[in-house]
């Protein structure tokens, strides 16, 4: 179980969002693992201090798709793995958009209770993961979002107010070298 690569802050400041994820144990126990998901810190007498955990359970496939085995899992559950995160709403009515690595997908939380609104499919294969969301960002007015897919060389735009995926943008694409003759 470790802290992994997202971390954002609030609007007002008063929360910092952590990604946590375990490949061992994704959903642990409740009580010392902790499983995958967003850590909410917030700060007392000047220090940072842990208020709660917003679990991300395990994430149904779409039909076809199947997990390569993570921590145990296989079959049609994704691992979540949150990568990347940003923060998208207003004060009060917060949600965090997660780049979430294992399961090929990006969700859309609510930063109070951590129910997931919306999960937008990010795989292309039917082996999960293949396409490893790690990292994205959140244009200014919050419509748009931009997730990097690490393992597929593309960008992939979500429309965050129809909560679809958008486009999908071609960086370079791996060139496949074949043995000569």
């Amino acid at each position: 179980q470790t802290l992994y690569s997202g971390l954002a802050f609030s609007h007002d400041g008063k929360h910092v969002y952590a990604s946590m994820g375990s490949t061992s144990d994704p959903e642990g126990d409740g009580a010392k693992k902790l499983g995958n998901g967003v850590v909410v810190f917030g700060f007392q007498d000047g220090r940072i201090v842990r208020e709660r955990m917003l679990k991300i359970p395990l994430q149904r496939l779409a039909p076809g798709r199947t997990t390569m085995e993570v921590g145990g899992v296989k079959g049609n559950q994704g691992v979540p793995f949150p990568a990347a995160i940003s923060v998208v709403g207003s004060t009060g009515a917060e949600k965090l958009l997660v780049a979430d690595n294992l399961s090929d997908d990006a969700l859309l939380m609510d930063a109070a209770t951590g129910k997931i609104e919306k999960r937008f499919d990010l795989s292309q294969s039917n082996a999960v993961p293949s396409t490893y969301p790690i990292d994205l960002a959140v244009t200014k007015d919050g419509s748009r979002a931009f997730v990097a897919l690490w393992n597929a060389s593309e960008v992939v735009e979500l429309d965050l107010k129809r909560r679809i995926v958008a486009r999908k943008l071609a960086l370079l694409p791996p060139v496949l070298l074949t043995p000569e003759a």
